[in-house]
C-alpha cells in the first residue's frame, strides 16, 4: 500500500511509507517525568521528540532510523539532577531564624550564601551542589549576635526585665546593716 492508500510497486519507495517501528520503540523508551534530570539533557529528548517527521517515505528510510538513534541517544544521556536536600534544609534554618539577634554583617555574609544557589545542576555536579549547603551551613555558624542592648561599663549588672535581680544586692545591703546594728548594741 501506498502513503495515499492506493496500491503501488515495490520499486516505488518514494511512495510507500518509512517503517516508524524504530522509532516507536525509542520514544516509549522516554520517561514520562522529565522533571528530573537536568534541563539541558530533558531538552535534548524533548528535541529529538520533537524533531519526528511522519511523512517520509521508504526511499529516505534512512532518516527515520536517525531519528530514532537520535532519540535513543538523547534518552541515553538523560542527567539525573544533583541532590539538593541538605542545600534545601540549610536554606530552611537561614529562613526561620531571627534575624533581629544578629548582627547586619553577619546576616549579609549568610543571605550571600543563600542568594548563590544554583538549582539545576546534574548529578555530575554533586560536589558544587554539597559546597553550596557547607556555605549556608558555615554562615550560619559564624553568626554573630548583637550585644545586649543596657549593658553598662563599669562591672554593673545589665537589664534584664526582671526585678528580682535586685533582690539579691538589696538582701545583702539590708544584712549588712543588721550587722552593724548588733555590733553597736552589743
Amino acid at each position: 500500500m501506498g502513503i495515499d492508500g492506493h496500491p503501488v510497486l515495490a520499486t516505488q519507495t518514494h511512495l510507500i511509507a518509512a517503517d516508524y517501528s524504530g522509532v516507536d520503540a525509542a520514544l516509549a523508551t522516554i520517561p514520562a517525568d522529565l522533571s528530573l534530570y537536568t534541563a539541558e539533557s530533558a531538552a535534548a529528548v524533548t528535541t529529538a521528540r520533537d524533531a519526528v517527521d511522519r511523512t517520509l517515505t521508504a526511499d529516505q528510510q534512512t532518516q527515520v532510523d536517525d531519528m530514532a538513534a537520535a532519540i535513543e541517544a538523547a534518552v541515553d544521556a538523560l542527567e539525573n539532577l544533583a541532590n539538593y536536600d541538605a542545600v534545601d534544609t540549610a536554606v530552611a534554618k537561614a529562613n526561620v531564624l531571627d534575624r533581629s539577634r544578629y548582627t547586619e554583617e553577619t546576616l549579609a555574609k549568610l543571605d550571600a550564601a543563600v542568594a548563590a544557589v544554583v538549582r539545576g545542576y546534574g548529578e555530575t555536579r554533586q560536589d558544587e551542589v554539597d559546597a553550596m549547603a557547607a556555605a549556608i551551613e558555615a554562615a550560619l555558624a559564624a553568626l554573630e549576635e548583637v550585644p545586649a542592648s543596657g549593658t553598662q561599663s563599669g562591672g554593673s549588672l545589665a537589664a534584664t526585665g526582671d526585678p528580682t535581680v535586685l533582690l539579691a544586692p538589696a538582701t545583702a545591703l539590708a544584712g549588712g546593716t543588721v550587722l552593724l546594728a548588733r555590733r553597736k548594741v552589743a
